[in-house]
């Protein structure tokens, strides 16, 4: 009898993991993959380890940063992000979430549709569009919609609103730093206006300044080299880690994997997706139909390091290119072979699309696009380019998830043996925010 296992390595897994074994308790953590880390454990091109996509570990949680201390150990480097954005075919420094500065809509009316939409009473939110619309103010929602389709490429108006977790918008630009700056005084405005602080990346998390000086830090060699330590971290405090095996049934406590092994448990912690765990108890989910899984072709360039511009990563929400983000681990991670390095391009799409079946056939057209986004310098060339497709990046709740959600958790609930994590946060710091509160809660 152990008190804990833990479905899912990934992230979410990783942090439950340590958690729980630093207060004492037995863990368990099993995942069906060969190795722990999900979606951070990259792959590998020539002698690159490539990171799939652009991840970013914040110093914002001084808990959590602590933690990440210990198992990054001498890996663990700082980061001076530089990052910029475009939106409607605009530019914008210091931003990556949508910047509407110099949007077709005056500041007045901007201000004047978002006070509005902080005062008058709450009316309910049908679909994500709307959501945007009651959350920034009517024209900032009109003119959000278009910034949300390019990432997500989908119907923001067939979107449930709690999309809001997975798309990200919770704060956009919209006014100049002095004007944002005074609204932000008002917590119904701070909790939706973005204001820069690249002169002082700390600025807004004296907490955890405290602990560690810079805002951002990475794995040296990328994300893969964060998993491998991970790894070895568990195992050192006492963590009892089962790769390459998958939870077939569960009972009474009683979890029974796919070579017939049989553990039993005070809890399972399920940090994989609630359709998972829903098809595991009830051979069925209600939730599957209402869920778009996002699609993204992965391209990778090889270029000297002296091309790679200032830019840790850029965010283009227009709608005239296909990159929706393309950043330079290679470089952040420091990875330099030869002279050499790597930038990636993420390119989210749908399954019926050309970018999707011949990707091959855009190659030149994301290189220039990764100078338009000032990634790579002006005359610059790539040596060689890499092509990896995930068919399923991120998952989006379409219209009714909500309902049925609630309705699967209560009947999961039910289980005395189960606690189910929230997985529809995306980004590790949103991750991190909600393991931390959910094992403090137990």
């Amino acid at each position: 009898m152990v008190d804990f296992i833990i479905a899912g390595a990934g992230y979410r897994g990783i942090l439950a993991a340590a958690i729980l074994r630093k207060k004492g308790y037995q863990v368990v953590l099993i995942d069906a993959a060969n190795q722990l880390g999900g979606v951070l454990f990259g792959g590998q091109w020539k002698s690159f380890q490539l990171d799939l996509g652009c991840h970013m570990f914040d110093n914002t949680n001084p808990e959590h940063t602590l933690l990440l201390q210990e198992i990054f150990g001498d890996i663990m480097d700082p980061i001076e992000i530089r990052y910029a954005g475009r939106t409607a075919g605009s530019w914008h420094e210091n931003f990556t979430v949508p910047s509407l500065r110099q949007a077709s809509v005056p500041a007045a009316q901007l201000l004047a549709d978002l006070i509005d939409a902080k005062t008058r009473p709450q009316q309910p939110v049908h679909n994500y569009a709307h959501y945007l619309a009651n959350r920034f103010g009517r024209s900032a929602g009109r003119l959000l919609v278009d910034a949300c389709r390019k990432k997500v490429h989908f119907d923001p108006t067939l979107l449930d609103p709690v999309a809001n977790r997975v798309v990200l918008f919770e704060r956009v630009n919209m006014f100049e730093q002095q004007i944002t700056l005074f609204l932000k005084q008002l917590p119904a405005l701070d909790e939706v206006l973005a204001a820069e602080s690249h002169d002082d990346p700390m600025r807004f998390y004296p907490a955890a300044k405290a602990v560690y000086p810079y805002r951002n830090f990475y794995p040296r060699g990328g994300t893969n080299q964060f998993c491998l330590r991970a790894g070895q971290y568990l195992q050192q405090i006492g963590v009892q880690v089962l790769p390459g095996r998958k939870i077939e049934q569960f009972t009474d406590g009683l979890v029974t994997l796919d070579n017939n092994e049989q553990i039993r448990c005070k809890k399972l912690f399920w940090t994989l997706e609630l359709e998972k765990a829903e098809k595991l108890l009830t051979s069925a989910s209600a939730l599957e139909p209402f869920i778009h899984p996002v699609p993204m072709v992965l391209v990778y360039f090889e270029v000297p390091i002296s091309a790679i511009s200032d830019y840790t990563y850029v965010h283009d929400h227009s709608d005239d290119t296909a990159c929706f983000r393309i950043s330079a681990p290679g470089k952040y991670s420091r990875q330099v072979i030869n002279g050499l390095s790597y930038i990636c391009c993420e390119i989210p799409t749908s399954l019926d699309t050309a970018y999707w079946q011949h990707p091959d056939l855009f190659i030149e057209q994301f290189w220039q696009e990764a100078q338009l986004m000032r990634l790579i310098k002006p005359g610059a060339r790539y040596s060689d380019v890499k092509i990896m497709k995930a068919p399923v990046t991120f998952k989006l709740p379409k219209l009714g998830f909500s309902a049925v959600e609630q309705q699967v958790r209560h009947r999961l609930n039910a289980q005395p043996n189960l606690i189910l994590t929230d997985t529809s946060y995306f980004s590790t710091q949103d991750i991190a925010a909600v393991i931390h509160r959910e094992l403090e809660e137990l």
